[in-house]
């Protein structure tokens, strides 16, 4: 099972994504955030296998925590979700080390199978 530290300011987002996945066998939300600093603040608390990222957020957002987050959680998997997507928006978050970058699906429901793409087959925890 992954486990996942979701990173969104929308409070009700969360919620939805944390009741979705919790309906999947294979993930797991260990830890929310709501933004940038929030997110480096606890990604060494719940050490997750995966990070939900999104963009655009208050106090840091999105671009600036990734390179933090990469020298924090170094074998975490940091997915980028957010609604504006753009392909200079995609390309700077892979370069600032991103492993995907999946816009919100209109329907929530959707997540688990866009992750799970994105992500390729789950590996065991050593």
């Amino acid at each position: 099972m992954r486990r996942l530290l979701l990173c969104d300011d929308a409070a009700d987002y969360r919620a939805l994504v944390d009741s979705v996945l919790a309906g999947t066998d294979d993930f797991t939300v260990v830890g929310e955030a709501v933004h940038g600093r929030d997110c480096l603040d606890k990604v060494g608390d719940v050490d997750p296998d995966v990070v939900l990222l999104d963009l655009d957020m208050p106090l840091m957002d999105g671009f600036e925590a990734l390179p933090r987050l990469r020298e924090q959680a170094p074998s975490a998997r940091i997915v980028v979700l957010t609604s504006s997507w753009s392909a200079e928006r995609e390309r700077r978050a892979m370069d600032l080390g991103a492993t995907a970058f999946l816009e919100k699906p209109r329907n929530v429901l959707e997540l688990p199978d866009a992750l799970r793409a994105a992500l390729g087959p789950c590996r065991a925890r050593d």
